[in-house]
């Protein structure tokens, strides 16, 4: 009987990293269905083997490196006291010594764990209207007797002192509980729990916690010498198990987190233990909560090699652990936790106290110390009571406008205004939300639209288009341009990397057998499959430069594909240099995902990744961090000219330009565009057919490309996260030409038009409502996408009308651009570069080269607001200047950066400052 095909999600799955930024989605219901579509048949379930006290391929592969010999399980003991009243066991045998009773932490005649752990929570109703809380009864069934022990609290809950004793494990010393959750000497790691928090879903978390944490404590009382190895601060943290982790629109709460002495976020979480009475299994509600938590760890600590997760599942006594990379999944074999202590042990200690190789990079190490400011957000802002005011002002000119275009953006603005203080001052209490609400607000401008709409931090005038030049069907403009639009909120300052200072290390990174400092991270792509891209500024010896981390679909030969072609590139300007290369090595093996997996399915043949990393040169800035509209339209040039030269002088496609690979470097004289990521460049072949997988990225494909894909798209086929012998179709052939490429940079042109609203990197913030073109271009399926193209080609007088109003009017000096650009694309196959290059050169020829700069250009939309908004009264305008002034002071800003704060700066200076000297 021939074998089961099934389509692959490597090859055509819509995966999240196929998305400019994440889907703006804020349920984790969602989100759960997307990471589960992208592990479609890419989990891979270990076998029990052989012998059951051995860990299996997977956990000794990944923690050889602990080698520490783990004491059995009958050999632990432990304080009497350090066991809460609530976790005893019956007829429990102590022994004293110096005067303490001390009891064994394992039970070997019942087999099991001298601690109370449920297996399963029994809820009586009559009985929780009688109990004096109102959090109700509950009942711990203990697994391995079978007996049932009630309790009532607060009489004989778990408490505050109790969790304190148990969960203070420092390896030898002994806390005294303390009385006042407001101890200064509780550092907000130490897991203390109110009792009136303490319900039935959030106690077992609690209990859980407490008792992996006893186990530690007792395994560093036999084996004192790994207080000097290892990292003795981490610790299992329940604490968020009944609160969302803060700082992500995504809103998921880990059982347990294993944490150094940080604070509980997604860029600090070491593991995350996940519990339920319920049977695993690969598609389960467990298994997507784990799907999701995987990728928010990969997502915020981009620089691991994998996310290490556990569950305790089948009555919390089953132990599996859950290895996620950027090729799928694997889940260890179960670990009864009461019939195989010893392996629990090994595993346990492996996790808590092994090195960092067993969870992450070999080649990188983060500093702890920075750990809250790898993604740290590059945008400024005014403070908020300026802000209020500038609005204020903003709203009587509104009122002044026709009703149809003042109305709408008065209320969303008062609504923005409210709720904004709202938010600012509910997560400022007590949750330590006040720093993730800025790197939520930062991510918000990558990750989706929704969570600014929701927080009205700033809508578009609904009155837009009176603002800007009307044009007719030939691009032609009808009123004189004079810059002259309404004030947007909010007030974003921006920053030209290259003139900023250094930041300070992040951590250290090794390729081959060179060291570099990370300065910080430049970008980071998203999702569990794929590719794994981190970018990093990085220096040695004074100079700077950018590694490239990654891991490249296939073995050392796909590796060493982008090197290949760069080098064929040599000599082009605007293609990057490589400087070093390294294909990762990890215990002298090449570090592949495949080395982690005990067998090769067929449904997992040909889908494993090879670790790589390249140091390029010279740095540069995103397209959409132009200085003026001038560099962005030369720099687009510039970028269909390298396009151009390397088809007819090369004989080489890049098939993957997008707005993360646009880019913009500077020398010495001048700016000119760059074209980076040559991963998916290819020979150009006759036919000019090729295996998909470098088609680009969603938004920006073109029509062709997205119908080829749409014909080949697995709709409504069978997903199963398993791994099977079912065997893949194999990948289709897609036909892929230079127009396509050509096509790709008119998106681009379109979108940066559209999604931002001035020079370097000033995202915009679409109001709800319209239909963004950017949108309609985004869809999660291929015939979507390629039917908002077909339809915005086709109908040609609506769209031209679309452009002129969704354009920002920042941008509307370039609109004759846009027009005559899309009726040039509207017979893409009939264009050549020549074409597209001679109608940007027109254009170029024709801007005004003395715009203003970004820094002038902003303080000068700022000081039309502060006019309106002062002219009547002197003592509000000095109050509006003086915070100005503060923020002249370097060391403000300094410290704002340490505590977590958003910072903002305002500058007048006409002269731009000094750059720093370029890489290359």
């Amino acid at each position: 009987m021939p074998l089961r095909r099934h389509h692959r999600t490597i090859d055509l799955g819509r995966k999240l990293s196929s998305f400019m930024t994440a889907p703006p989605i804020q349920n984790t219901q969602m989100m759960d269905k997307l990471t589960n579509s992208e592990l479609n048949r890419l989990i891979l379930e270990e076998r029990q083997p052989t012998n059951i006290n051995e860990l299996g391929h997977l956990l000794t592969y990944i923690f050889q490196s602990f080698t520490t010999e783990v004491p059995a399980a009958e050999e632990l003991v432990i304080h009497l006291s350090r066991v809460p009243q609530a976790a005893r066991v019956e007829d429990l045998d102590t022994f004293v010594v110096d005067g303490a009773p001390i009891i064994n932490l394992y039970d070997t005649k019942r087999h099991r764990w001298n601690w109370m752990l449920p297996s399963s929570y029994e809820h009586k109703k009559k009985e929780q209207e009688e109990a004096e809380s109102s959090k109700g009864e509950w009942i711990l069934v203990d697994g391995a007797t079978n007996t049932k022990s009630a309790h009532t609290p607060p009489a004989s809950n778990l408490t505050k002192s109790d969790l304190s004793k148990s969960m203070a494990a420092d390896g030898g010393s002994h806390h005294k509980p303390s009385s006042d959750s407001s101890d200064p000497s509780n550092d907000g790691n130490e897991l203390i729990v109110v009792e009136e928090d303490l319900d039935q879903s959030s106690a077992t978390e609690y209990i859980f916690g407490s008792f992996f944490n006893v186990v530690s404590a007792a395994l560093l009382t036999k084996k004192p010498g790994l207080a000097k190895e290892r990292n003795l601060s981490r610790k299992w943290s329940a604490a968020n198990s009944s609160r969302p982790v803060p700082g992500y629109a995504i809103k998921h709460k880990p059982d347990l987190a294993l944490l150094d002495d940080l604070e509980a976020r997604w860029d600090t979480i070491k593991a995350v233990c996940e519990l339920t009475a319920s049977l695993y299994t690969p598609a389960g509600t467990l298994a997507r909560t784990l799907d999701t938590k995987a990728y928010l760890l990969l997502r915020h600590q981009p620089w691991r090699r994998f996310a290490l997760m556990i569950s305790l599942c089948a009555g919390y006594r089953e132990l599996c652990v859950h290895l996620y990379d950027h090729s799928g999944g694997i889940v260890s074999a179960c670990t009864h936790i009461d019939r195989q202590p010893d392996k629990y042990l090994q595993i346990l200690l492996s996790i808590v106290f092994g090195d960092l190789e067993c969870i992450r990079y070999p080649s990188i190490n983060i500093f702890k110390h920075t750990l809250d400011q790898t993604l740290k957000s590059r945008s400024s802002w005014l403070p908020l009571h300026i802000q209020n005011k500038l609005k204020s002002s903003q709203a009587k000119d509104m009122s002044a406008l026709p009703e149809n275009q003042g109305e709408g953006k008065g209320e969303s603005e008062g609504e923005s205004e409210s709720e904004g203080e709202g938010d600012s001052e509910g997560e400022g209490e007590g949750e330590g939300e006040g720093e993730g609400k800025g790197e939520s607000e930062s991510e918000s401008e990558g990750e989706g639209r929704a969570e600014n709409m929701s927080k009205g931090e700033s809508e578009e005038s609904e009155g837009m288009s009176s603002h800007i030049d009307t044009m007719d069907a030939k691009g032609t403009a009808k009123k004189k341009d004079n810059d002259n639009f309404p004030l947007e909120f909010p007030i974003e300052v921006p920053e030209d990397p290259l003139r900023a200072p250094l930041p300070e290390p992040i951590g250290k990174i090794r390729v081959g057998d060179h060291h570099y400092d990370m300065l910080e991270i430049i970008f980071s792509s998203q999702g569990l499959v794929g590719r794994g891209t981190v970018c990093y500024l990085a220096k040695k010896d004074d100079e700077e430069f950018i590694i490239k981390d990654h891991w490249v679909l296939g073995g050392e030969k796909e590796a060493m594909n982008e090197v290949n072609m760069m080098r064929k590139m040599n000599g082009v300007r605007g293609v990057p240099k490589v400087v070093e290369h390294w294909i990762i090595e990890s215990r002298n093996k090449i570090d592949q995902t495949a080395n982690y997996q005990y067998k090769v399915l067929h449904s997992l043949k040909n889908t494993f990744r090879t670790h790589v990393c390249l140091v390029l040169k010279p740095r540069a800035r995103p397209l959409h961090q132009f200085r003026s509209r001038l560099e962005l339209l030369s720099s687009i040039r510039d970028i269909v000219k390298i396009q151009k030269d390397a088809v007819e002088e090369r004989n080489i496609l890049h098939r993957d330009c997008s707005l993360n690979n646009a880019m913009i470097e500077d020398d010495r004289k001048d700016t000119h565009g760059m074209l980076i990521d040559w991963e998916f460049a290819v020979s150009i072949l006759k036919k000019g057919n090729y295996a998909v997988g470098g088609t680009g990225t969603l938004p920006f494909m073109s029509q062709a490309l997205l119908l080829q894909l749409h014909l080949c798209d697995p709709d409504g086929a069978d997903e199963r996260k398993k791994a099977s012998d079912s065997k893949p179709n194999p990948a289709p052939l897609i036909k892929h030409t230079y127009q396509d490429d050509l096509e790709l940079m008119f998106y681009i042109f379109i979108w940066i038009c559209i999604e931002f609203r001035g020079p370097l990197g000033m995202k915009r913030i679409l109001k709800q409502g319209p239909d963004w073109i950017p949108d309609q271009w985004s869809a999660d399926k291929f015939k979507l996408c390629c039917d908002a193209k077909t339809t915005f080609f086709w109908h040609t007088e609506h769209y031209i009308k679309e452009l002129t109003e969704q354009f920002h009017p920042y941008f509307k000096k370039l609109l004759p651009v846009a027009l005559e650009w899309y009726h040039l694309m509207r017979e893409p196959s009939k264009v050549t570069s020549n074409d597209v290059i001679g109608m940007l050169e027109r254009h170029i020829a024709i801007l005004p080269i003395d715009e203003p700069s970004p820094e002038l250009l902003v303080s000068q939309w700022l000081l039309k607001g502060l006019n309106a908004e002062g002219s009547g009264s002197g003592g509000e305008e000095g109050e509006s200047q003086s915070p100005i002034r503060e923020t002249a002071v370097p060391q403000t800003r300094l410290n704002n950066k340490r505590l977590g704060v958003t910072d903002y700066r305002w500058t007048m200076e006409i002269a731009p400052k000094a750059k720093r000297s370029k890489t290359g």
